[in-house]
């Protein structure tokens, strides 16, 4: 049974933390532990010290008519805000494409303190981001599908109103009485338009503007000063705008201005009217009322005289106000963009660009989009408000500077059924998607004590390890390869100690391992495979010695006042012999362990997880552990106290001698919780979890 907790004073806390506990040694009786905190802290025999939770995601993505979407990206990313902006700067956890049936399925894991994730598929036409909340261990959930709109009526541009203030004037009336999610307008247009809203078209505008992608990597021919962004007419004409996608976190609002072919305003006080298409170009159930290919019919350039002609001469020109849909009417928002990019407020010249505007030639129709992030800012994939613009007779469109609008390329050279434009390895027909794990630019932390089967001085850093998994999936959303990258950041100890780590899959299904360090040979015995021999799974042993890596000696990164020692990454990459489920694999780094003091059978795992085939099984349950087999009790004293951590990021491991519980003072409220209270107890950027006294930094 779990002692009872002493809550200690101030006074005795500044004396436990002044005693003196001996660092590791060749000669480890010397080792002693004395922190009373930690060792009458109330831990539960069934906590595991777990900090990772997994889930198995399947994601059916729809188009605009409720058909499969197959082959369309899909990213998980570890965030609970679904903003399109901040997505791009975030890194997605796990991606894959869909199937013939438009379906991606995976397995999924993440930091226990994770609520919400966002669910984010490459298509245009649907609402294709959703927020999932992580409360059960299969989720299932569709993105996209035909949503029927709001009943209106046509009233057509024969309403016009003048704004309720002076900058703005709107086409005709809409609806304001549903708060912010309105503003979807009453004057739509349901004559039959020139194009048809089918997925070939809609493949070519995600191969025009891939969601996330920054176009200045992608197409910067769209971007350049010379391209054309406004409707110029040579001869007069008709013009209708529709509603085709937003990515955006923000409620926009789309409008127009016109001004005489070639003679463009110069400043934006020059723009006089300011006439409202779009009052809210937001999905429904995204923040508005619309769905894609709503259409509307500009009323001209004088919209009260009723003709709906633009006569001969006119530039018909773009603006958007940033979330400047308010809920009854629009205003300025968080800024206004516009089309001439002079009109724009960056001082550099080269971020004002922003709007798009590229010609279709086959059908007869312009791709208009608009970046609503003021540049360089933002995900500048310029897919935050995408409209088409036709125009009757065609022939009146002064085509010249408009750049054309990419077709999609359903090419797959690889031949493994997933298309270049979704491939990460679009050359590699074992290989699709990659899967990051915490996240492509994040390592993760592993933390050990090495004096197991004896109580260590619990500050964890006798080795730290950083690693970052990447599990390759082929066109099936199955694992393919494993590339791992494994950085000592600290050695805390005069043992040499080695590490590894073991797969759940046989010795068999490992096809080749390369990257280890491996120098003693007769600790570490390794098959033509590069998995250890005498195993029942795969055990990949990444180096059998850490401290070899650098060419420094004793206590490396953990004593106070030292300055910084570089220690060599490793970077294993392991193919497999056939594809492995996500889920058969679990969750990465997978069962680590340590080999302490050049003894292969005295491995340290992680608390419950179990030894590999070579561990010395007769240490089990000697001297400080407490391990029981037959319970699947591993790796914890009889107070419950581990001699591993898995953290899944950054983590600033303690200075030498000091216990990780003054460092992280909610180390011990998390483990007495069982893992309920102060989830991110590990997080330095979350405030009163980290005394940094406590944490080593290296002196300048």
């Amino acid at each position: 049974m779990p002692k009872s907790k002493n809550l200690l004073t101030k006074a005795t806390l500044l004396m436990v933390s002044s005693l003196a506990l001996f660092s590791c040694t060749n000669d480890d009786t010397e080792e002693v532990i004395s922190n009373t905190q930690l060792e009458e802290a109330a831990i539960d025999d069934s906590f595991s010290y777990n900090t990772l939770k997994e889930f198995d995601l399947k994601v059916t993505v729809l188009d605009s008519e409720s058909k499969p979407a197959k082959f369309v990206k899909v990213k998980v990313f570890d965030t609970g805000a679904n903003n399109p902006d901040a997505l791009a700067n975030i890194n997605a956890i796990a991606s894959g494409v869909t199937d013939a049936n438009g379906v991606f399925s995976t397995h999924v894991t993440t930091p226990t303190f994770m609520e919400k994730l966002v669910v984010q598929a490459g298509i245009i036409g649907v609402v294709n981001s959703q927020q999932i909340t992580l409360n059960q261990e299969n989720i299932d959930i569709t993105i996209g599908g035909e949503v029927l709109p709001e009943t209106i009526t046509d009233k057509r541009a024969n309403n016009f109103i003048a704004g309720t203030n002076a900058t703005y004037d709107y086409i005709g009336t809409y609806i304001n009485n549903v708060g912010i999610n309105g503003g979807l307008p009453n004057y739509l247009n349901f004559d039959t338009p020139t194009y048809t809203l089918n997925q070939g078209l809609l493949d070519d505008i995600n191969a025009s503007l891939p969601e996330g992608s920054p176009l200045p990597s992608t197409h910067p021919e769209y971007i350049v000063p010379s391209a054309q962004t406004n409707l110029a007419l040579s001869d007069s004409a008709e013009v209708w705008v529709s509603f085709i996608h937003e990515g955006a976190g923000y409620r926009n609002a789309l409008g127009y201005y016109t001004y005489p072919n070639g003679n463009p305003p110069t400043n934006p006080n020059d723009v006089t009217k300011h006439i409202v298409i779009f009052p809210n170009a937001s999905y429904q159930g995204a923040g508005g009322q619309m769905t894609s290919g709503m259409r509307v019919q500009l009323p001209g350039v004088d919209p009260l005289d009723g003709s709906n002609i633009f006569p001969a001469g006119t530039t018909v020109a773009w603006f958007l106000s940033a979330d400047g849909w308010n809920g009854t009417d629009v205003d300025d928002g968080n800024w206004l963009v516009y089309s001439n990019e002079n009109l724009n407020p960056q001082s550099d010249p080269n971020d004002r660009v922003q709007t798009v505007l590229l010609l279709d030639e086959d059908r007869d129709l312009l791709l208009l989009s608009f970046e609503d992030i003021l540049r360089p800012g933002g995900d500048r994939d310029f897919n935050d408000a995408v409209f088409f613009v036709e125009a009757s007779p065609w022939t009146s469109v002064d085509t010249t500077g408009l750049p054309p609008i990419t077709i999609s390329d359903t090419t797959d050279t690889d031949g493994d059924g997933c298309r270049d434009d979704v491939d990460d390895y679009p050359n590699d027909a074992t290989k699709c998607s990659n899967n990051y794990f915490p996240s492509r630019t994040v390592y993760g932390s592993l933390a050990y004590e090495d004096l197991w089967n004896k109580q260590g001085d619990y500050d964890f850093n006798d080795l730290t390890m950083g690693y970052r998994i990447n599990q390759i999936t082929d066109a099936d959303n199955n694992v393919t390869y494993i590339e791992g990258d494994f950085v000592v950041k600290a050695i805390g100890a005069a043992y040499h100690n080695g590490f590894g780590f073991e797969l759940p899959i046989t010795p068999g299904a490992v096809s080749s391992v390369t990257g280890h360090s491996i120098l003693n040979t007769n600790l570490v015995d390794l098959a033509a495979n590069g998995v250890e021999n005498g195993q029942t799974n795969a055990v990949i042993v990444v180096t059998d010695d850490v401290s070899a890596l650098t060419p420094a000696s004793g206590f490396i990164n953990t004593v106070d006042g030292d300055a910084f020692t570089f220690i060599d990454t490793l970077n294993i990459s392991i193919a497999l012999s056939s594809p492995v489920s996500p889920a058969t694999l679990g969750a990465p780094p997978y069962n680590p362990f340590l080999i302490s003091n050049s003894t292969r059978g005295r491995e340290v795992h992680l608390a419950d997880m179990e030894p590999t085939d070579l561990a010395d099984l007769s240490l089990l349950g000697q001297g400080d552990d407490d391990s029981n087999a037959g319970i699947g009790r591993y790796y914890k004293t009889s107070n419950n106290l581990p001699w591993g951590l898995l953290l899944p990021g950054e983590w600033g491991h303690p200075i030498e001698k000091n216990a990780i519980n003054l460092a992280y003072p909610n180390f011990i409220p998390w483990a007495v919780s069982g893992g309920v209270a102060n989830l991110d107890w590990y997080l330095r950027t979350i405030p009163n979890n980290v005394n940094e006294t406590y944490i080593w930094e290296p002196t300048p």
